[in-house]
């Protein structure tokens, strides 16, 4: 499976980038449901992926983002634990720190080795670069001689 649904019969680069074997549609739906996982946007062009996970209120050391094998882990184990005096104080409350998970399988056209992550503005940017020979190549005219 992967990450963006077909639109058509063809599958794009990034569905064979990035899969999504490690939950199914149900089991997505209800984490976005219980709001336990943060939305992601994936961008491409032609050097590399990036990805946009929205994580308002965090701190840079709050994220865990860790390369194992052909998995991508973006992750924070912040959580939030109120005594019942504190969460008596609450009129209404609809947000909290949960800690997450998100995992991509990432595959062999990834330069594992520069990956980068900036957090800014409660949303952070891992930059995935291609290898060079995954890049699309300029077209090139032959002389006929």
């Amino acid at each position: 499976m992967s990450l963006v649904r077909y639109r058509g019969n063809l599958p794009s680069v990034l569905d064979r980038v990035f899969e999504r074997e490690f939950y199914n549609d149900d089991d997505t739906r209800m984490a976005y449901d219980n709001a336990k996982l943060p939305f992601v946007n994936v961008l491409e062009d032609e050097d590399g992926f990036e990805i946009q996970l929205v994580a308002p209120g965090l701190n840079k050391s709050d994220f865990i983002i860790e390369v194992d094998k052909d998995i991508l882990h973006l992750s924070s184990e912040r959580g939030e634990s109120l005594s019942p005096e504190e969460e008596a104080k609450y009129t209404r409350k609809e947000f909290s720190y949960t800690p997450f998970i998100r995992r991509f399988k990432i595959s062999e056209i990834i330069k594992k080795d520069e990956i980068t992550a900036k957090y800014e503005n409660g949303i952070l940017y891992v930059n995935v670069p291609k290898l060079d020979e995954a890049k699309p190549k300029p077209i090139r005219k032959i002389k006929v001689s």
